[in-house]
């Protein structure tokens, strides 16, 4: 059951990666809301690995950038990097669909 959940989250991030590196989807609110779920998330991340004592939380770290980008995006703010950002969270959902296999 968590392999059909990680995949699920592994699309999920391979969406919110392509509408980062293209700055475009028709509903615009999408970035409003994923931007808020994605801070959420990177936020939690990476607490609860320092919690354990992992102190390199990669993938909260790209999540919570994920985050402030989408809302970055949702206000006009378009910056030259924001491609990378999209892009490496490209690359994390598919790692996670990987790994979930």
């Amino acid at each position: 059951m968590s392999s059909i959940i990680l995949i699920l989250l592994g699309v999920l991030e391979i969406f919110a990666g392509a509408i980062v590196y293209f700055h475009y989807f028709p509903i615009f609110v999408v970035f409003l809301w994923f931007g808020a779920i994605y801070i959420v998330k990177g936020i939690w991340s990476v607490v609860s690995s320092v919690a354990v004592g992992n102190f390199f939380d990669w993938m909260g770290a790209i999540d919570f950038l994920v985050g402030l980008t989408m809302i970055s995006i949702f206000y006009g703010n378009i910056f030259w990097f924001f491609w990378i950002i999209g892009l490496a969270h490209l690359l994390k959902g598919t790692y996670t669909i990987i790994l979930s296999i």
